[in-house]
């Protein structure tokens, strides 16, 4: 007996197999092919960051190719929908047909089709790219080495690393979601209950604001603070210390990695609010709109920290931070 091809796809065991096959070479790709160009030992936290984000580059294009084949298979589809159609017009729908060769085509000009979305969101999007992820080099540590020292140290080794991992996971993400909403574009006259226009517009939506993440935050710190500026200090002065007397310097490094270790975790929260934001739109889990603002107001504030500090100083006259 012959098995039909749409018993499978009434199953979902082909479209499971499709999941789990993606999954696995984007592991493969990620853990067990690395770049020899950017083979270099791990000396320190920060190096193995920027190991994980150089060899995350080729996911980007990896999904690329994907969203090619996958747009070759569902305008081949389309046309298909569109002859069975022609031959009965009760039994196939035209819309069918047509999202098909719409979903299908926006497939195959991926960049294009996620540049249209973009811009439309955000009118004027900055230059975006990540630059070559290093690790600040940490001097070798003397047995004496104080406590404020190694946070400083640990702080300053992990920032910069840390931030290109995330912004790079965001970008993988963003282009994922496209991929995925314009596959769900295509389905859409096919199952329009599984892949609605709010999962559709949510996914592309979202994939742009993780694509250039970067923008993203400066919109809202603008929004929050009317500069998209990160502010920051070369040095602290804690005026009522400082009206002591003595030396407070190592207190005052030891406030600063704190604080940056702070931003860092803001960032992370800012990030996480989108993820919640989109499972509250889509309907997932129990994630709400008001859980996912809180985290990416409360990223934002904790990302400039410092001119949030100066601020609340300045509305309650405490004179603290100069």
């Amino acid at each position: 007996m012959v098995v039909s091809p749409l018993y499978f796809k009434k199953k979902g065991v082909l479209l499971r197999a499709l999941n789990a096959a993606v999954f696995l070479s984007a592991f493969v790709i990620l853990f067990f092919e690395p770049h020899l160009a950017f083979a270099k030992s791990a000396t320190s936290l920060g190096d193995v960051f920027c190991s994980v984000v150089n060899n995350m580059g080729p996911l980007i294009n990896f999904f690329d190719m994907l969203a090619y084949t996958g747009g070759v298979f569902v305008c081949a589809t389309g046309i298909h929908s569109l002859a069975r159609h022609a031959e009965a017009p009760g039994q196939t729908p035209l819309p069918q047909g047509i999202y098909r060769l719409v979903g299908g085509a926006c497939l195959l000009s991926l960049p294009s089709a996620a540049s249209m979305v973009i811009e439309t969101l955000f009118t004027d999007p900055g230059s975006n790219g990540l630059t070559a992820c290093t690790a600040a080099n940490v001097a070798a540590g003397a047995a004496s080495a104080t406590l404020d020292v190694m946070m400083t140290n640990f702080v300053n080794n992990i920032q910069g690393p840390l931030i290109d991992l995330l912004s790079v996971i965001c970008e993988v993400l963003g282009v994922y979601l496209t991929y995925q909403g314009l596959l769900k574009s295509s389905r859409y006259g096919t199952d329009p209950r599984a892949n609605s226009p709010t999962t559709i517009i949510s996914s592309l939506t979202f994939g742009a604001i993780f694509m250039v993440i970067g923008q993203s935050l400066d919109t809202i710190m603008l929004s929050v603070f009317g500069d998209s500026s990160i502010h920051t200090f070369s040095s602290l002065t804690w005026t009522s210390l400082s009206s002591m007397g003595g030396d407070t310097t190592q207190f005052q490094n030891a406030i600063k990695a704190a604080l940056t270790f702070f931003q860092l975790v803001g960032f992370i929260s800012f990030v996480r609010g989108f993820n919640v934001l989109r499972n509250a739109v889509e309907g997932k889990g129990q994630a709400t709109v008001g859980q996912g603002l809180t985290h990416i107001i409360g990223g934002v504030l904790a990302i400039n920290i410092y001119y949030f500090m100066q601020i609340m100083d300045q509305t309650f006259g405490t004179n603290f931070v100069t």
